[in-house]
């Protein structure tokens, strides 16, 4: 997945994620957060960082995903 996502960087997309509407609209979905607020794009760019940038060790990244949201 890391790979397609990386050459959908290439393509442009990036510009499409930053401005598509339903991107905050699933964050409001998945945790309940205003899709106008920064918390819902936070949600959105860090659920895209962990797919196009995973850590090689899934127990690893798991933990520290783990951490963070309980925290």
């Amino acid at each position: 997945m890391s790979h397609g996502l990386a050459a959908a960087r290439a393509n442009g997309i990036d510009e499409y994620l930053v401005s598509s509407p339903l991107l905050p609209l699933t964050a409001l979905e998945l945790a309940g957060l205003d899709p106008e607020g920064q918390e819902s794009q936070w949600v959105v760019r860090i659920v895209l960082m962990l797919l196009a940038w995973p850590l090689a060790d899934r127990a690893a990244e798991r933990r520290m995903v783990e951490s963070f949201v309980s925290s």
